[in-house]
């Protein structure tokens, strides 16, 4: 059977209930009991004294005597009871398998009731999402935004006697899917002027749709607010990453500068040592040959050779460092060593005999003066 499909009853001629026909005669016991009630109360009122010695005796004959009437009362009783109740009780059990019988049907028709209308709605479920789907599909909406909820609408009411969707249903269905598409052109038209709107703002780099995920679909004024506080936030961000970066470019120009200025003085400092140990070596220079000029002998062919006898005592060190001394064998292997020093350090190296005088000058990378 279709889920859709009527289910049609005959209906009875003659209602089950109409065939039941009760008649019923009123319980009638009679009793003489006001004649009983009057004579046991006279019997009574003797004894309605306290008991003594002489009369306990009577008291548990009396006693006795009541306890047989009082039996006898509740057996009579009960037998007239059950006599006139008989037909009551056969009744009550005859009307409650009657009503048995009909709590039966119910459960058996509720059972099959439930299972035809939830065939029914379940059908009722797939004709509706086919329907939007097919609303989704003729307005081009994209995956991300097919979010329109139909499960109100899965009522038995929604279809008509032919099992389609009724006309009301359907304009609903069409009207979620417009929706649907209207969210989609919202998200699409703020994620385009995103970026416009970061550069008007002053941002260099413009916001993505990361940085406004979690309030992208909100309601337009709160989406424009949340924005607008993100964008006056990034742009504080930037001024203090751009005012930092230009504290540290300024920092490195500072300490370059200050590098050059120590460098060019350094450079100044050895030209003015050189300067000084070249004005030194021509004094030195002078006061030889000032005695050879006198003299007129063969002595500065002596002295001239007393530097190569010197040789083997020399030792080379900074001309900022005197009480250094490096020995070494003779003025070349002096010179070699110092020319290596100075690559290491950069001074301006002396190399001098034992008896501290001054015989060369080592500056940049070779022999400057020799004496």
């Amino acid at each position: 059977m279709s889920a859709v499909e009527n289910i049609e009853f005959e209906e009875s001629p003659v209602p089950a209930t109409e065939l039941m026909c009760v008649q019923s005669t009123p319980a009638v016991i009679s009793v003489n009991f006001v004649e009983i009630k009057e004579a046991l109360t006279e019997a009574l009122k003797k004894y309605d004294v306290v008991v003594t010695a002489e009369t306990l005796a009577d008291a548990k004959k009396l006693k006795i005597e009541l306890n047989k009437n009082a039996t006898e009362f509740d057996k009579r009783r009960k037998v007239a009871v059950e006599s006139v109740s008989a037909p009551i009780k056969e009744f009550d059990g005859q009307m409650k398998e009657l009503i048995a019988m009909c709590k039966g049907g119910v459960e058996k028709l509720g059972s099959q009731i439930t299972v035809f209308e939830t065939e029914t709605l379940n059908n009722i479920r797939n004709m509706l999402g086919e329907a939007l789907g097919r609303e989704w599909d003729a307005l081009d909406v994209s995956a991300e935004f097919r979010k329109a909820n139909i499960n109100d609408l899965v009522l038995l009411g929604s279809i008509t006697s032919t099992g389609k969707l009724t006309g009301k249903v359907g304009n609903d269905i069409k009207s979620r899917a417009l929706d649907d598409k209207g969210a989609e052109n919202t998200i699409k038209l703020r994620l385009s002027e995103l970026e416009n709107r970061s550069y008007r703002a002053g941002l260099k780099a413009p916001l993505t749709r990361a940085h406004v995920e979690v309030f992208l679909f909100a309601p337009e004024a709160d989406y424009s607010q949340r924005l607008e506080a993100m964008l006056q936030s990034e742009v504080q961000r930037q001024e203090r990453a751009e005012a930092q970066m230009r504290q540290q470019m300024e920092m490195e120009q500072e300490r370059n500068r200050k590098a050059q200025e120590a460098a060019e003085q350094r450079i100044r400092e050895a030209n003015e040592r050189a300067r000084l140990a070249e004005e030194k070596a021509d004094q030195a220079a002078q006061q030889q040959a000032a005695p050879v000029a006198q003299e007129q002998t063969p002595a500065p062919v002596q002295q001239a050779a007393a530097p190569q006898g010197q040789a083997l005592k020399v030792y080379y060190a900074p001309m900022s460092e005197r009480m250094v001394k490096l020995n070494e064998p003779s003025f070349d292997s002096a010179a070699q060593a110092a020319i290596k020093a100075q690559q290491a350090d950069g001074q301006q190296y002396g190399i001098r005999t034992k008896s501290d005088g001054l015989i060369g000058i080592v500056h940049a990378g070779h022999v400057f003066w020799r004496a």
